[in-house]
């Protein structure tokens, strides 16, 4: 079982992802906040393997939020979920240590496809924050 804790400050977004993952055999999630502050919390309480952490929000944002999750939990994988692709949040992401960058806006099995590889120890960076990181290099 995979299981998956959704940190986004959209309802919608939250409902649609749980629902999406609800529907699937071998994932669950395990709880759904609404915002950064929230999530290191939740992540020490219900030690997710997958941790999809929106970008963007207020208050805590998402790649700070990643860092503390990931100081508290090391081995937890987080996806950036985002709107859009930028240079700084892709280059924020890498650093923060995400395993993958995914748009809210892709199909909803590329972040299914996502989620399963970053739980298998592997990196889902959507086609074109891949190609940003590749352009740094």
């Amino acid at each position: 079982m995979i299981d998956i804790l959704v940190v986004d400050d959209h309802e919608a977004v939250r409902r649609g992802i749980t629902e999406l993952f609800a529907d699937l055999e071998g994932f669950a999630v395990v709880a759904a906040v609404a915002d950064g502050s929230q999530a290191a919390a939740a992540v020490i309480r219900l030690r997710p393997r997958v941790v999809l952490m929106d970008i963007s929000m207020p208050g805590m944002d998402g790649i700070t939020a990643t860092k503390t999750v990931l100081a508290v939990r090391p081995q937890a994988r987080v996806v950036i979920l985002s709107g859009s692709v930028t240079g700084a949040a892709v280059h924020g992401a890498h650093a923060a240590g995400v395993a993958g960058y995914q748009l809210k806006s892709a199909d909803p099995g590329e972040l299914v496809d996502a989620v399963r590889a970053v739980a298998a120890g592997q990196d889902a960076w959507c086609t074109q924050a891949a190609a940003v990181l590749r352009h740094a290099d």
